[in-house]
């Protein structure tokens, strides 16, 4: 069993990763020093905290965040139910996704549809040309797009790490102090 040190530092240490990941979620293009200088957290952690989050692939690259109706571009989800739940089945919908272009975002969902397609168009011919050759797929059995116009939000989100998977980028450090 650990000592409640140890699981004080463990404690102590989640909190300061998911410092690190929040101020790179609500902006990625922010400096080690910056981000030191924020949550008050020594410079060196927070390189090693960035380190980890890239080895372990958590942290996976960095994305300029395009507004698509700023450009004019329009949003729209195209839900798909296919006839056949089989493997195969999806394979092949899920390759015939893959070389359609504007598919911003791609799911596998439960409940009455078995995928989501987030898409952006320019205008109704772009759509159309987006999801004719879905609906025109033999194994699509429905095939229903909304058009969605985003509302921003005052903020956004952030995603936590669980003290488990901040034991496990930090291994070695777990290992040092059982010692």
């Amino acid at each position: 069993m650990m000592g409640s040190s140890k699981m004080k530092k463990w404690s102590e240490l989640t909190e300061k990763v998911n410092s690190v990941f929040t101020n790179l979620q609500l902006n990625a293009r922010a400096t080690v020093k910056s981000i030191a200088e924020e949550t008050n957290i020594e410079r060196h952690l927070v390189g090693e905290i960035v380190q980890k989050l890239k080895e372990k692939h958590i942290i996976t690259g960095y994305t300029t965040m395009v507004d698509a109706a700023f450009i004019e571009y329009k949003t729209a989800f195209i839900h798909v139910k296919l006839s056949s739940n089989a493997r195969s089945s999806l394979d092949s919908f899920q390759a015939t996704v893959s070389k359609l272009g504007n598919v911003h975002d791609f799911f596998e969902v439960e409940g009455d549809f078995d995928f989501l397609i987030k898409v952006v168009f320019a205008d109704d011919e772009e759509l159309h040309n987006i999801s004719e050759p879905l609906r025109k797929l033999l194994n699509v059995e429905k095939l229903i797009t909304v058009r969605a116009r985003p509302i921003e939000l005052p903020s956004h989100p952030t995603l936590a790490i669980s003290e488990a998977i901040v034991s496990q980028l930090f291994e070695d450090m777990q290992t040092s102090t059982s010692a």
